[in-house]
């Protein structure tokens, strides 16, 4: 007995299953472009300061593109993002400025600290400890478990960068007249987004 395929029906799952293919290379392609983004302080400098470290960058940003990967929108970020938009419509156009500047000097301060840290201390494992293994394994899944440990106590290295990242937003701020508590909110937005 022969079963019988619809064409109809394989063509539409066929369509469907390359959609969701390619749907996922293009994000993953997306989400890479932007940790490279926020991370080029690090992938610029490291390369001066200690040049054995940087395999281990690009595998660290590798290693955070791969766990944003797992990660679905909840309805809490989703609300955050609301409020995000909510907020900046309430703002004055200085403080809008301040704050999206805010946004994106903290993200790269809390990015950069985590794939700077993860770098250098791989890369002494690999050569003084002679673990190459484990520290490739390190420098792509600890973004992963500094995320879990934000989850779980609400700080990690990359919260770390953020706030001295906000340290800063908060200086420019008060140079640019914006009440401090403008890079304050956008600090909390960002480090809520790293800690998970």
């Amino acid at each position: 007995m022969a079963v019988t395929e619809n064409p109809s029906e394989l063509s539409s799952t066929f369509r469907w299953a390359a959609s969701t293919v390619a749907n996922f290379v293009v994000g993953t392609i997306i989400l890479g472009i932007l940790f490279v983004a926020v991370s080029a302080p690090v992938l610029f400098v490291l390369p001066t300061i200690y040049p054995q470290a940087v395999p281990f960058a690009w595998l660290a940003v590798a290693g955070l593109v791969l766990g944003m990967l797992s990660l679905d929108l909840t309805d809490e970020e989703a609300d955050i993002l609301q409020g995000i938009v909510q907020r900046m419509s309430d703002m004055t156009r200085r403080e809008r400025y301040v704050f999206l500047i805010s946004l994106y000097t903290i993200l790269i301060g809390g990015v950069s600290v985590e794939v700077a840290l993860i770098s250098i201390v791989t890369s002494l494992l690999a050569s003084q400890a002679s673990l190459p293994l484990v520290a490739v394994v390190l420098a792509i899944g600890y973004p992963s478990i500094d995320a879990s440990i934000g989850d779980k106590i609400g700080i990690n290295v990359a919260t770390v960068g953020a706030i001295l990242a906000t340290l800063v937003m908060q200086a420019f701020a008060a140079v640019y007249r914006v009440s401090p508590a403008v890079p304050k909110a956008a600090s909390l937005e960002i480090r809520s987004g790293l800690t998970h």
